[in-house]
């Protein structure tokens, strides 16, 4: 339960206009379905729940099917299933257990609804869930929300630099893998871009740069690529793990 603040849907508040309530949906991560009904029956029961018109309910049934990919399950009954539309839907983790297809449907539908103008709060501890179907994202840390924007905005904001990965060329001489030692001694040494080592193995690097930007980057390993041997390298954003990760770091070393 909330402790403070309030919460508007179709600029209405609800705590003031109860009405508002009806273009609220939510989904709960334990099943609270009704298994003795049919998927048909659950939907045509909602709807005069949710004080639908009748003449009315079928073809918003119909729609609300065909969106959710429901068409195929209509007569099945609720206990057979693998696991009116509202304004803002609420969905605690919906794809947690479900197998890969499954989820890449359910995500299928979230991109479909979002099309439909309908809006989903979802939580999710998948990073990649999130940056695949998130059009904006918030955090929470410990109960408290540490940060909402787009995810261009996230990383732009709370990102540290960039995450470069560098893959030299093999050579049957280099058995102590020197070549890799040599570009971490090298971007180690460039003190004004803050680099960290992340990871390295024989022929591979990964490295974090924390303030530069791409032109930089490129530039300097584009110039010295033929010396320090280097095959490929990419240059990426810090990851919304990674910012994830960052934003729990920081809240324990405050608490600490």
């Amino acid at each position: 339960m909330s402790t403070q603040g309030t919460t508007y849907i179709d600029r209405q508040n609800i705590h003031r206009r109860i009405k508002s309530t009806r273009h609220l949906g939510y989904c709960s991560q334990e099943n609270c379905s009704m298994d003795f009904l049919t998927v048909q029956d659950s939907l045509y029961l909602l709807a005069h729940i949710r004080g639908i018109e009748s003449s009315c309910i079928k073809s918003i049934v119909e729609n609300m099917s065909s969106l959710f990919l429901l068409d195929p399950f209509l007569h099945n009954y609720i206990h057979e299933l693998s696991g009116g539309p509202p304004l803002v839907a609420i969905l605690d983790e919906p794809t947690t257990g479900v197998d890969p297809n499954a989820r890449q449907q359910i995500q299928e539908i979230f991109l479909n609804a979002i099309k439909a103008k309908l809006t989903i709060i979802l939580t999710s501890h998948s990073m990649d869930e999130c940056e695949r179907v998130c059009n904006r994202l918030g955090i929470m840390v410990d109960g408290q929300l540490a940060c909402l924007g787009t995810i261009q905005h996230l990383k732009s904001k709370f990102g540290q630099g960039y995450t470069v990965e560098i893959k030299i060329r093999s050579s049957i001489d280099d058995i102590n893998g020197t070549a890799i030692q040599n570009v971490q001694t090298f971007l180690l040494s460039q003190k004004q871009y803050h680099v960290e080592v992340k990871e390295t193995t024989y022929s591979t690097g990964l490295f974090q740069i924390e303030r530069s930007t791409p032109a930089q980057l490129f530039q300097l390993l584009e110039e010295n690529k033929q010396r320090l041997n280097i095959e490929t390298y990419t240059i990426s954003q810090t990851t919304l793990e990674q910012i994830f990760l960052s934003f729990g770091k920081r809240i324990r070393a405050i608490t600490q």
